[in-house]
């Protein structure tokens, strides 16, 4: 695969919010999974692209012991983001927090989660051309 640098497009700290700011799925990394997946893919549509357009994936998990979950949560929905099973790299980090202690998903009963992602990912030729609404 080739890749031109005019054509890249960075997407950055999607974390569990739903669209009015409200966290999703205190405490449940499987539920923050698919909300920020499902975050990411708004802002991919947006620019016109999809989940075939991701280079790579970095993500963030606050608390080691909620690895398992983040994997179901991807485990749910990548077999419908990937039919075709051509998943993205990516980099799976745990962290001590997030710089926004809200958006850890901290649970006091369950010592907390939060999956937040660093994303890139190349857009079609039409990233530049004016979108038309419909």
């Amino acid at each position: 695969m080739s890749i031109s640098p005019e054509n890249l497009v960075y997407v950055a700290g999607q974390a569990c919010m739903d669209s009015n700011g409200n966290l999703v799925g205190k405490g449940d990394a499987a539920a923050q999974t698919r909300q920020a997946l499902k975050n990411i893919g708004v802002v991919l549509a947006g620019a016109g692209a999809d989940f075939s357009n991701v280079v790579e994936f970095t993500t963030y998990v606050v608390v080691r012991s909620s690895v398992q979950r983040y994997l179901d949560g991807c485990g749910e929905l990548y077999p419908h983001m990937y039919p075709d099973r051509d998943f993205p790299p990516n980099t799976l980090l745990v962290v001590a927090g997030l710089v926004r202690e809200r958006l850890s998903g901290r649970d006091k009963g369950r010592g907390g989660v939060a999956v937040g992602y660093l994303k890139r990912y190349v857009p079609e030729a039409h990233i530049g051309r004016p979108r038309t609404t419909g």
